[in-house]
């Protein structure tokens, strides 16, 4: 994942441990504590190969 060109984050589940569906899925933005405040604007997503 990039984020303003820098790249964040760079995993790949193992098709043969992961639950997630292989043709994609529901995106999730989250906040992990019971505390914790965000905010969001203009979010875009670019599906890349």
């Amino acid at each position: 994942m990039k984020v303003n060109g820098k790249e964040l984050v760079n995993y790949q589940t193992e098709a043969a441990t992961t639950k997630l569906l292989p043709d994609g899925g529901t995106l999730a933005i989250q906040a992990h504590d019971k505390g914790s405040t965000a905010l969001y604007k203009n979010i875009r997503i670019k599906v890349t190969q």
